[in-house]
């Protein structure tokens, strides 16, 4: 489809779904990390900077600043005019383990992933192999 084609229909040019694809793609490794480093434990208490974040986290601030945003753009974190962070209900909670610390509960999605090839290849559950069900 030409770009033409593509704007007369309301449709995105093939580079912006290509680009969606791939943060499809990297979303999962970024909630993983997020999950790791604990950082929605670290906004419990209210909204921080990430050279804040940093400091608890021992990471380095401006690579952190950079997933805040990605994860903000995701809707786990909010930030402010002042580069603060903030939880939302996302980063917060998840309605699969309510009673689960919010940083485990980040966890999920790449438990599975390691397991999804063996879907296809052998037929087998992913969730079960995870869960160790196999």
């Amino acid at each position: 489809m030409s770009e033409t084609a593509a704007a007369q229909t309301g449709a995105p040019p093939p580079e912006a779904h290509i680009a969606e694809i791939l943060l499809s793609q990297l979303a999962p490794r970024l909630v993983h990390l997020a999950a790791t480093l604990k950082l929605p434990d670290c906004l419990v208490e209210g909204p921080r900077t990430a050279e804040e974040i940093a400091q608890i986290t021992a990471t380095h601030a401006p690579a952190l600043y950079r997933l805040m945003r990605t994860l903000a753009s995701l809707r786990f974190f909010a930030e402010n005019a002042e580069h603060r962070f903030a939880l939302r209900p996302l980063g917060a909670a998840s309605p699969l383990a309510p009673h689960v610390p919010p940083a485990a509960v980040l966890l999920w999605p790449r438990r599975l992933q390691p397991d999804l090839l063996s879907c296809f290849t052998q037929a087998v559950v992913s969730f079960k192999v995870a869960c160790g069900q196999r």
